[in-house]
């Protein structure tokens, strides 16, 4: 068995990728070039994947686990925050805000709630205005209920 070079015709390579040749365009800002081995353009593309700096996401977010106990105000263990500052606080029993001064810009914010507990409870997340979102907890018969976020993950999205 050989080890080919340039392996494009009669090829004899036993990684299959090295006998295929990229015909699509070339892209230049991944330094992929029409006839480059497939085997080169998967290291080029796995590279700029890989770089923090290929892709940055359309929004800013803030990712977290929220717990709340007795009349306390929630807390967070952030796990992802760009969008800037954001504070937590009780308004009633099972009523609490989360507040950002002008940040959850009108018509781009998305919201996010995953409840992991079972059973007849409610989560609910809204957007109420530019700098506060709403979340509610209660059961199945609309009773606010204190006490029911533990971990329960949201995400908040503002979306450029």
């Amino acid at each position: 068995m050989s080890n080919c070079q340039n392996c494009y015709n009669g090829c004899v390579e036993t990684t299959s990728d090295q006998c295929v040749k990229y015909t699509g365009v070339d892209i230049p800002e991944l330094g992929i070039v029409k006839g480059d081995p497939l085997s080169l353009v998967l290291l080029q593309i796995t590279n700029a994947i890989n770089e923090s700096s290929a892709f940055t996401p359309p929004y800013k977010v803030y990712t977290a686990l929220l717990t709340q106990v007795g009349t306390s105000a929630p807390t967070a263990i952030v796990l992802e925050n760009t969008i800037g500052n954001i504070t937590l606080s009780r308004n009633s029993t099972g009523s609490y805000y989360i507040n950002s001064p002008n940040l959850f810009t009108v018509d781009k914010t998305f919201t996010q709630i995953t409840t992991i507990l079972s059973g007849d409870m409610h989560y609910l997340i809204t957007y109420s205005d530019v700098s506060r979102i709403n979340v509610t907890t209660s059961n199945a018969a609309t009773t606010f209920l204190d006490g029911k976020l533990d971990n329960s993950p949201i995400e908040i999205r503002v979306y450029n």
